[in-house]
């Protein structure tokens, strides 16, 4: 007879062990042979999806300058149009005076020349910074590190070409809209628009 704190509880505890070790052995035996996979950064999806991003950028990049331009000669046109009309009859007592028509159109192009001007370079020194910088900060919340190593620099050349598009734009659209009342007499000029 055994005591209750003797062998048999120690026995019991060695069986246990032996048959969780037969156990794991057991499945071990059963598993098959595990496949190997390698990957490189090419095939990793964060990889891929700032790739993508970047692609995007890029893209909207290249059409969004168009369409502002387009939106800006647009603006351009009706604004320095509607000032012309406005003032149809200053232009009229001008040319009724002996002013010449390049005298007078002058008034209204270097209007849309200096303010344009100015415009370009508020937004080459501003916009360059500003815009660039919130779209960098809006990524960096996804990428982390993105607004530490991307640095803003100005770009002269594409400033150029900006404010060169930008005042061929508001100037031509002057041009236009002046030269349309120009064609009339100062008799017609002074009299309002027929409706």
């Amino acid at each position: 007879v055994m005591h209750k704190d003797g062998l048999m509880p120690m026995v019991r505890q060695k069986v246990k062990e032996q048959m969780a070790g037969y156990i794991r052995t057991k499945e071990l035996e059963d598993l098959e042979m595990p496949e190997w996979m390698v990957t490189d950064r090419e095939e990793l999806p964060e990889y891929t999806d700032y790739g993508d991003n970047a692609d995007r950028l890029r893209n909207i990049g290249q059409v969004f300058p168009v369409i502002f331009f387009l939106v800006a000669a647009l603006i351009s046109l009706t604004t320095m149009t509607r000032m012309v009309e406005e003032q149809r009859t200053q232009i009229g007592t001008l040319k009724a005076l002996g002013y010449k028509k390049s005298a007078i159109a002058a008034k209204y192009i270097c209007y849309a020349f200096f303010a344009t001007l100015l415009g370009s370079v508020l937004g080459m020194l501003i916009g360059e910074k500003i815009i660039p910088y919130i779209i960098i900060t809006a990524y960096g919340i996804m990428y982390h590190n993105v607004a530490n190593t991307i640095s803003i620099n100005y770009q002269p050349g594409f400033a150029l070409i900006a404010s060169t598009a930008s005042v061929v734009c508001t100037v031509g659209a002057t041009l236009f809209a002046s030269g349309k009342e120009l064609q009339e007499t100062p008799a017609s000029l002074m009299r309002p628009p027929a409706p």
